[in-house]
């Protein structure tokens, strides 16, 4: 079965330079279907990107072995459930190192049925 997984990543810097880098090296150009950025300016970089079947837990991982003056924040949810955050880089100039957090959340179809239920009962 394939699992939609949708991961929004969040890369600030003061380094100008690094921001630019790392947007032309990994979201300019990308498929618009598969990386869509949100919000850009010189400081930060916001966007959406779709994966199958796992989340891009190694994405940030590789920016931050390559860019040394970056904070990343990577949010995940999959429509199976399971979601999850990564976060790790410089910030305030101090280190953070990169972890990782997931855990088990509403499924598509049980948000669905919470959703429906919850309308019922506003309407009666």
């Amino acid at each position: 079965m394939v699992l939609d997984i949708s991961n929004e990543i969040n890369i600030l810097s003061d380094n100008h330079e690094q921001i630019a880098n790392i947007y032309n090296k990994y979201f300019n150009g990308k498929d618009i279907n598969c990386c869509k950025i949100r919000s850009m300016n010189e400081n930060m970089i916001i966007a959406w990107i779709y994966s199958v079947n796992s989340p891009l837990v190694d994405l940030p991982q590789e920016i931050l072995q390559n860019y040394t003056d970056v904070w990343i924040k990577l949010e995940w949810s999959c429509e199976s459930g399971k979601n999850g955050i990564c976060v790790g880089g410089y910030k305030s100039n101090t280190y953070y190192p990169y972890k990782v957090f997931d855990w088990d959340d509403l499924c598509i179809e049980e948000r669905h049925n919470y959703l429906t239920e919850s309308n019922k009962r506003l309407r009666t």
